[in-house]
């Protein structure tokens, strides 16, 4: 058995100490149990090194995603646009008393038609990751990463939309 199968198979972790985390299921195979005392340093230097690429990995997705053009600038107003229906229908279940909630400033149609890639990499992260359902999130995430690797905006929402409507009519009579 290979490091990479025995950590796997007994999801071994390590902890700061340098201390292996085994599922109990080990205490029933001596022999995987002697692999894992006589190989614990390579073990530790390969859980190690895959949490460094992992690292890696989401860098590199935070440098993409920085990368999208009005991104934060359209988060930060969809938030505050939200932020405030809350506190307005808060205000109006309060019987309309005191000062009304201000508006926020930024005009999300505004910042729609500014940022079209930030808005559909938003569309793709709902589909992807509000939702309770999984074809709906596989079609969100598969347009994430399209949106992310610099493919068409455009054609990756129209191929999400298409797979969760074709998704929907497929299984429209399941039980």
């Amino acid at each position: 058995m290979t490091i990479p199968e025995i950590v796997e198979k007994y999801t071994i972790r390590a902890n700061p100490n340098k201390n292996l985390c085994v599922r109990r299921e080990i205490l029933k195979h001596e022999d995987d149990k002697a692999y894992i005392k006589e190989h614990r340093d390579e073990i530790i230097a390969y859980i190690e090194e895959q949490k460094a690429i992992e690292e890696q990995k989401h860098l590199e997705r935070l440098k993409k995603m920085n990368a999208i053009e009005g991104l934060q600038e359209l988060e930060d107003a969809s938030i505050a646009w939200k932020e405030y229906y809350i506190a307005y229908r808060r205000f109006i279940e309060d019987d309309a008393e005191g000062k009304a909630p201000k508006k926020p400033e930024a005009s999300l149609e505004e910042l729609v038609r500014k940022y079209p890639r930030a808005n559909a990499y938003m569309k793709a992260e709902s589909y992807a990751y509000s939702s309770s359902n999984n074809a709906r999130a596989a079609a969100g995430k598969k347009a994430l990463e399209r949106i992310l690797n610099g493919e068409d905006y455009k054609q990756a929402i129209a191929d999400m939309k298409k797979e969760w409507r074709d998704y929907c009519e497929e299984h429209v009579f399941d039980n």
